[in-house]
């Protein structure tokens, strides 16, 4: 039984859902934290431009993502999304360890009830 084909898709999908959180904060998440849009309206501009992003460009990026992984085996594509994986890992637990929710440098300016 092949057991690669299953693992790709579960480490593709966690790197998907890794990505698209991160791509997500970066598109609309000024304009949440300005308080320039509602939350509400600021995820509908996301949703409405991933669907348009999707639908114009899924066709070329799928085309690209084949001829980057052509040749390759699906063990060698499954060792490279782990790793990527990985790393994203690594970097949440650096960040959640480096940067702390109330630093006692920074605790007279981000840790003060109702802020």
């Amino acid at each position: 039984m092949d057991v690669i084909g299953p693992l790709l898709l579960v480490v593709a999908t966690l790197l998907i859902l890794l990505v698209s959180g991160n791509n997500t904060v970066a598109c609309v998440g000024n304009l949440i934290g300005a308080r320039v849009v509602s939350t509400s309206a600021a995820l509908l501009m996301e949703v409405a431009g991933v669907s348009l992003g999707l639908i114009f460009q899924g066709t070329r990026m799928a085309t690209a993502a084949e001829h980057l992984a052509k040749g390759l085996s699906s063990g060698v594509v499954l060792v490279v999304l782990t790793i990527t994986l990985g790393l994203f890992v690594v970097g949440a637990l650096h960040e959640a360890t480096s940067f702390p929710d109330c630093h006692p440098a920074c605790a007279a300016r981000r840790c003060r009830p109702g802020l």
